[in-house]
């Protein structure tokens, strides 16, 4: 896979997490809209000429765990 489509999958995956950010309310969603702003402030600033960082990668599992409680 090459980098630009390692961010364009991110990036989709950031999407549908804001998609069920906005269906939802409520104060559990006060961590979900804090970890989405993280990841997006970490994909902005992200230096698309490498892959992703880890951090970045732990940034989406992150916003996907809270999206997805087990």
């Amino acid at each position: 896979m090459a980098v630009n489509d390692d961010f364009a999958e991110l990036k989709l995956r950031l999407r549908k997490a804001e998609d069920l950010l906005q269906q939802g309310a409520g104060v559990e969603q006060v961590a979900l809209a804090q970890a989405i702003s993280r990841t997006r402030r970490l994909v902005r600033d992200a230096d698309r000429s490498r892959a992703p960082t880890a951090q970045l990668r732990d940034a989406i599992s992150a916003v996907e765990a809270l999206t997805h409680p087990h």
